[in-house]
C-alpha cells in the first residue's frame, strides 16, 4: 500500500528562517519518522534517532542525494517548533521528477526500515539507496524498450516472486533470467518483424537446462502504460519481500543510469505486447551451431522468427515443470 508521500511533501510549506530548519509532518503508521522540507524547499526524510552513537557515520554526498547521520536538527511542524537528533536523507534536486522519484523510493525504504528500526538496519538499507542513486550517475546500459520486455515478462508471470528472483543482477548476464535449469531471455522488436539479436552462447546454453526466448513487439504510445507504473505494480505484488523490493529498483536504476526519470514516463502499448507474446526453444531457432574456431569468442548473430516454429510448451514444462512460474 502507498504511504502517499508526494501529497504529504505538497503540503508542507517552505520554512522561513535564517538557519537550517525543516517544516515536517508525521508519516502515518511511521511515530519515528517525518517527511520534511528543508530551506530550500529539498525534500527529506527525517528518522529520530533518541541517542546519539559514540561512532559518528560519515556522510554520504551524490548528485542528487544527501544523507547525514545523527544530527541536532529543529523540525517545524503545523503546531510547534521542537529540536531533535535525526538521519536526515535529503533530495538534493528541486526537479520535480527527481523529487518524485526520491520520494517514490523513499517509501521504499520506509517499508524496508519498519516503524522502529535499528542502528544496524537504518545503515545497511540507507546504503542500498544511496548504491540506487549512485548508478543513476551513470550511463543508460540497455535500452528502456527491452527493460520494458523484462519487466512485462515479470509482471505477468504466474510467480512474479519468483521471476524476480532469476532476473538478471547485472547488465553483462548471458540470460535474463536464470534459476536452476531454466534459461529465458526477453526480446523485444519495436517494428512488426520478430527479428532478434542473439549471442552464441545463448543459442547453445548449457546441457541440462531448458532454454527460451520470449519475443514481443513493444511500441510507444502516449495512452499506454509507463515503466513506472509498471515498476510500481511489480513493487505492489512483491511488496511482502523487500529484499526484492530493492533488487527491482537497483536492477532499473543500473539499467537506465542518468536517463532514469525521463524513461520511466515512457508509455508502451501492453495490449500489443500481451497479444504477441510468443517462445521459443533457443536449441531450435535459427542460429550458428558449430564450434567457434579458437580465439573467436563473443560471436552475435540477427536471426528471424517470423518462420521459426514456437515452442512446445507442453513438451518443454513436462521436462521442466518450475518453467510454469515464468508463463504468464
Amino acid at each position: 500500500m502507498s504511504l502517499a508521500l508526494g501529497p504529504l511533501f505538497d503540503g508542507l510549506p517552505v520554512p522561513c528562517a535564517d538557519h537550517l530548519i525543516y517544516s515536517v509532518a508525521h508519516i502515518p503508521g511511521y511515530p519515528a519518522y517525518f517527511i520534511g522540507k528543508d530551506n530550500n524547499a529539498n525534500a527529506c526524510v527525517l528518522i529520530a534517532t533518541p541517542d546519539k552513537e559514540s561512532r559518528q557515520q560519515v556522510p554520504i554526498r551524490l548528485e542528487s542525494l544527501e544523507v547525514v547521520f545523527d544530527v541536532p536538527s529543529v523540525v517545524k511542524s503545523a503546531t510547534k517548533i521542537t529540536e531533535g537528533t535525526f538521519t536526515v536523507v535529503r533530495c538534493r534536486s528541486n526537479e520535480a521528477e527527481i523529487v518524485r522519484y526520491f520520494l517514490s523510493v523513499g517509501e521504499t525504504l520506509l517499508r524496508i526500515l519498519g516503524s522502529n528500526p535499528s542502528r544496524t538496519v537504518i545503515s545497511g538499507a540507507i546504503n542500498r539507496l544511496a548504491h540506487i542513486f549512485q548508478r543513476m550517475q551513470s550511463p543508460a546500459t540497455r535500452s528502456v524498450n527491452g527493460l520494458f520486455g523484462e519487466l512485462f515478462l515479470i509482471r505477468q508471470s504466474q510467480n512474479p516472486f519468483r521471476a524476480l528472483a532469476a532476473w538478471r543482477t547485472q547488465d553483462t548476464s548471458r540470460f535474463d533470467f536464470n534459476e536452476g535449469s531454466v534459461r529465458i531471455d526477453v526480446k523485444t522488436a519495436a517494428g512488426r518483424q520478430r527479428i532478434h539479436t542473439f549471442s552464441y552462447d545463448q543459442c547453445n546454453p548449457p546441457s541440462g537446462t531448458t532454454a527460451v526466448a520470449a519475443s514481443l513487439f513493444v511500441e510507444q504510445v502516449a495512452g499506454g502504460i509507463s515503466l513506472r507504473e509498471i515498476v510500481r505494480e511489480i513493487e505492489e505484488l512483491v511488496a511482502t519481500n523487500t529484499e526484492l523490493v530493492l533488487k527491482l529498483h537497483e536492477t532499473v536504476a543500473e539499467t537506465l543510469g542518468r536517463s532514469l526519470h525521463e524513461a520511466l514516463n515512457v508509455r508502451f502499448d501492453h495490449r500489443l505486447s500481451a497479444s504477441s507474446l510468443q517462445f521459443y526453444d533457443l536449441r531450435s531457432i535459427p542460429a550458428v551451431r558449430d564450434e567457434p574456431p579458437p580465439g573467436v569468442c563473443d560471436i552475435h548473430f540477427r536471426s528471424d522468427l517470423t518462420s521459426a516454429q514456437q515452442a512446445d510448451m507442453r513438451r518443454l514444462l513436462e521436462r521442466e515443470p518450475s518453467l510454469a512460474d515464468f508463463l504468464p
